[in-house]
């Protein structure tokens, strides 16, 4: 049987990329390049993650959004900026867009933990430092 996922493109993706039906043979043939140049398109240009700055939030953003769909990791990352601003301050609809970078992203940073685990914090004050203990305490 053939593939239907190869260097985490999914048959899915591979018809939606090409424009017209593939099989999981075409899925396993899939050259490296191809794969790579599928992967920057869907999962980091067009979904505007390329604009994030800090190179550890940009890799976690687009680690969840190769996961999890890039609408997702964008839901995330919108519902962080809010829960870090105490307030809503953007739309959560998934679309990661200029306003996120040009008005929120110099306050945000990404600290890896021990646990291999991240949290987005502010690097402005310190006094939400930690997004899980902060969001614990409320």
């Amino acid at each position: 049987m053939a593939a239907q996922t190869k260097g985490g493109i999914t048959l899915a993706t591979l018809t939606s990329w090409r424009k017209r039906p593939v099989t999981a043979t075409n899925v396993a043939a899939l050259v490296e390049a191809e794969a790579w140049t599928i992967y920057r398109a869907r999962y980091i240009k067009e979904p505007g993650f390329a604009g994030i700055t800090d190179d550890a939030l940009r890799a976690l953003v687009i680690d969840s959004g190769a996961n999890h769909g890039p609408a997702g990791a964008g839901t995330w990352l919108q519902e962080a900026v809010n829960d870090l601003a105490g307030r809503p301050l953007l739309k959560v609809d998934g679309a990661v867009g200029r306003t996120v970078f040009a008005d929120y992203q110099p306050t945000m940073t990404i600290r890896s933990r021990h646990s291999g685990k991240g949290s987005l914090e502010r690097d402005s004050s310190g006094e939400r430092a930690d997004h899980e203990e902060n969001r614990k305490s409320r």
